[in-house]
């Protein structure tokens, strides 16, 4: 007697669910579905990532979509997300020659890129003393139009969806014309148009300890220095 008091207590609440057209929800913070009995409602539920509209006992009457999901005859669906750009990659492939000395020298840039997912479109260099240098892949340069000194060279390549690489970096010297400290030390004697024994301990000891000249921004080199021997050991 009591079973089938139960069942017909449990047949009576449905009765009453499908008839009376009542609501259940179902709301957090990322979700809100609300399920509407037949003769109750219809109207599509929502929240901040997810929509979606059906009503129990009663076939979906359209598929509703949101960023991420859609809902088709019932039953969530997951849409598969489109892909993640991936970045390019550069590489400096070689600066030659290093060091360069203005007036004597042409520096040569040459780099690529590569894209894993689409191709590279774009290339960039500059420098960390003189900065912007060139758009193109490879390129020359005179390095009278370098300033002298250490220059970090970096470049960069950009791909077919705008993502720049990391920039790759390489370091280049640019040192200043022969002739003008050789000339500096030539002219600290009384005959400027020759290398003294007072002008050659000058540069030694400039050399020895790094010292650099007035004016120039670094200290005469080994080869310089040979240069200003081999001049002062032929005399006047």
């Amino acid at each position: 007697m009591r079973t089938k008091t139960v069942i017909a207590l449990a047949a009576l609440l449905c009765g009453l669910l499908m008839v009376g057209g009542g609501v259940w929800a179902m709301t957090s913070t990322n979700y809100a579905i609300n399920w509407d009995v037949i003769g109750g409602g219809g109207e599509p539920a929502s929240s901040a990532n997810y929509t979606a509209r059906g009503t129990i006992g009663q076939p979906a009457a359209e598929t509703s979509f949101s960023t991420n999901y859609q809902l088709g005859s019932g039953y969530w669906q997951e849409i598969a997300a489109p892909p993640t750009n991936q970045p390019p990659t550069a590489y400096i492939d070689s600066i030659t020659p290093d060091p360069a000395t203005q007036g004597v020298d042409t520096v040569s840039f040459t780099g690529h890129g590569t894209d894993p997912d689409g191709s590279v479109v774009a290339y960039n260099w500059r420098s960390s003393i003189d900065g912007q240098l060139s758009t193109s892949s490879s390129f020359t340069q005179a390095a009278s139009d370098l300033s002298v000194g250490t220059h970090t060279i970096y470049f960069k390549v950009q791909d077919d969806e705008g993502a720049w690489s990391t920039e790759d970096a390489e370091d280049v010297t640019i040192l200043p014309s022969e002739g003008d400290i050789l000339a500096y030390y030539r002219g600290l004697g009384s005959d400027t148009n020759v290398v003294e024994t007072m002008d050659l301990l000058k540069a030694i000891n400039d050399w020895a300890n790094g010292t650099i000249p007035p004016s120039f921004s670094q200290a005469i080199t080994t080869m310089q220095l040979l240069q200003l021997i081999s001049e002062w050991a032929v005399g006047p």
